[in-house]
């Protein structure tokens, strides 16, 4: 906390902080081992099913990129909807304050008038909003979706390999994850997978440093 510098942050910084205050008592290893055992439950489902956008936020433009990921999940889970018949489906979301309102009007928007890649038909009402605190699905949604973040900054493989399995794939394809990197070339395993990479890319996952955006859904 010593290293925030503004109040905004501090603030920020407390309140995320006095989440924890239940597992204050654990040591390091073995809140990582609760997390890794987590992951490796999550693993184990066979019908979940992970939809992901990964962004470089130094590619996307700062103004939209929250949008431009929110666009991306709702599509991805409307497809896979589809794809299973009559199936609905309906997104719960963290309550965050700053954001319930402008996911919400987006979301009717999305119903009004559709994304830019298809109608949403599939996915009832506007999203949910929950406390993350009393939810435990949402908890296991932020690990998975910080799962994500640490394999592409870092190159961590210790929970992402775990989850991996359960993103959506259709055509041999994962399609259930995208990683955004604008026009760079990139040839990670994600960029791989979902069939975009560049042939000639040099740049890995864990090879840049720049903040990434990490919204995903479970279904």
């Amino acid at each position: 906390m010593a290293r925030s510098r503004t109040r905004t942050g501090l603030r920020k910084l407390t309140k995320n902080h006095s989440k924890t205050a239940e597992y204050l008592h654990l040591t390091r290893e073995q809140r990582r081992a609760v997390v890794e055992e987590l992951a490796e439950l999550i693993s184990g489902w066979a019908d979940a099913v992970l939809f992901t956008e990964a962004q470089d936020k130094t590619r996307a433009p700062s103004d939209k990129s929250f949008d431009f990921a929110f666009e991306q999940v709702v599509t991805r889970f409307n497809t896979f909807l589809g794809s299973r018949g009559q199936s609905l489906g309906i997104i719960v979301q963290d309550n965050n304050s700053t954001v319930a309102s402008r996911l919400t009007a987006t979301m009717r928007r999305y119903h009004s008038t559709g994304t830019r890649w298809s109608e949403i038909d599939r996915i009832i009402e506007t999203p949910l909003f929950v406390d993350s605190h009393l939810t435990s699905m949402v908890q296991l949604a932020d690990l998975c979706a910080h799962a994500v973040r640490r394999f592409c900054e870092k190159g961590e493989r210790l929970l992402w390999d775990r989850i991996v399995g359960r993103f959506d794939v259709k055509g041999g394809h994962l399609v259930g994850i995208r990683h955004f990197t604008g026009r760079s070339s990139w040839s990670c395993e994600i960029c791989t997978a979902h069939g975009r990479s560049s042939s000639g890319g040099r740049r890995q996952q864990g090879a840049a440093r720049s903040n990434r955006r990490v919204h995903l859904l479970v279904a």
